[in-house]
């Protein structure tokens, strides 16, 4: 069976890579004879990486001459699968949804078979937003959604086709590798430590036609600096409290995002700077950014793919959620205790709140662990039902 993948921007992005690298173990797991094609800018290292092919442009390419060629790929394929992560919403820009509408009904003339692939549905206000969104997944012979509250929304905002709730791809990542990498580089890192998958939050704000990287930059307001603060507050307690190192794990690469940037802000107003790093260079598979990760004792995430790949390593996760995708995600882990707005961060005390918790981390953490354990591998038991179910939906 031939699976063409429109992914979402693995090339940059650490946490699509992570639902990209579920969804071909995914795939294979179902359909073991699979021929599996994606997209990237850099085809040969993510060849490596993933073992599958790939197209050599973006995933949100808006070249004419690679719709042409994404076209002629999807004619050939059996079933284009769209996705994962949170394409859909205009919370932070509505020029995307008009992006994935032409793009769909460009690939829908070349082959009718897609499926949307375990998608959240984000934070959308306009009406006509909705109705956008609506059309595009109806454009979709069958529809997976990463949560019920997803397909809660579709339904309610008029999308017609097949609808199938699941859960997120990337916790079909396989836990082997954290077990096996050999890269010497991790060694630098040490084990032990507490990660922090952190992003920037006062650029990711409602509002505006034009995605943000086309927006001017605007200066650091008193909100963003005290997030700022509080994370090099929650990371000097981390030490001072638990003796315990920091990690950053920035994972989005792309300046237009910065989380490497923004680790570097938060070390720079740190009182024991000394004891951070940063995993800066994007130059780990996926395979060994997921060993790494497994070597922190716990992991606190605003990123809430960073927080995925910890409870798939079994490393005990928090997660301070910027939108509902990071509570959605721990409500089915059974682990909502864990999960904190981000607005707190604006809290003077929540530094010593949640460095407070990391105690009861210390002495659930065995309980924690084998409780992501087991709901980690009831959602790897359901996403196989579920793709077999949209597989057998489109007749293969």
């Amino acid at each position: 069976m031939k699976v063409l993948i429109l992914n979402s921007d693995s090339p940059h992005n650490r946490g699509d890579r992570a639902i990209l690298a579920g969804l071909i173990e995914l795939i294979q797991s179902v359909r073991p004879d699979s021929q599996i094609t994606a997209l990237s800018q850099f085809p040969e290292r993510d060849t490596e990486w993933f073992r599958i092919k790939f197209l050599p442009f973006s995933p949100y390419s808006t070249s004419p001459f690679a719709l042409i060629r994404l076209m002629l790929a999807a004619k050939k394929a059996d079933v284009v699968m769209w996705g994962g992560g949170e394409l859909l919403k205009d919370y932070t820009n509505r020029l995307s949804l008009y992006y994935w509408l032409l793009k769909l009904t460009a690939i829908r003339l070349a082959n009718k078979n897609i499926i949307g692939a375990f998608q959240g549905i984000g934070p959308t206000n306009s009406e006509h937003s909705k109705q956008l969104i609506a059309k595009t997944v109806n454009l979709c012979k069958v529809f997976i959604t990463r949560d019920q509250e997803s397909v809660h929304k579709l339904t309610h905002w008029g999308a017609e086709t097949t609808l199938i709730p699941s859960f997120d791809p990337a916790v079909f990542v396989s836990s082997f590798a954290a077990d096996v990498s050999t890269n010497p580089e991790l060694e630098k890192y040490g084990r032990g430590f507490v990660g922090l998958g952190l992003r920037r939050w006062f650029h990711y704000q409602p509002g505006g036609f034009l995605p943000n990287r086309f927006r001017k930059t605007q200066p650091q307001s008193d909100a963003e600096l005290r997030y700022i603060e509080a994370w090099a507050d929650i990371a000097d307690k981390i030490f001072i409290r638990q003796k315990k190192h920091v990690v950053f794990f920035p994972m989005h690469t792309h300046p237009s995002e910065g989380d490497v940037e923004f680790a570097k802000q938060v070390i720079a107003k740190m009182k024991h700077p000394e004891v951070a790093k940063v995993v800066e260079k994007d130059n780990l598979s996926p395979d060994d950014f997921l060993a790494l990760v497994a070597r922190a004792e716990w992991f606190i995430g605003s990123r809430l793919h960073s927080t995925i790949l910890a409870t798939v390593a079994q490393v005990p996760a928090m997660v301070v959620y910027y939108v509902d995708k990071g509570r959605l995600f721990f409500e089915q882990l059974g682990l909502e205790e864990f999960s904190y707005p981000i607005k707190r961060m604006q809290e003077k005390e929540f530094p010593a709140i949640i460095t407070r918790d990391l105690v009861k981390f210390q002495d659930d953490a065995m309980f924690i662990s084998k409780e992501q354990e087991n709901e980690v591998e009831k959602m790897r038991t359901q996403l196989l039902i579920d793709l077999n179910a949209a597989f057998q939906e489109i007749g293969l």
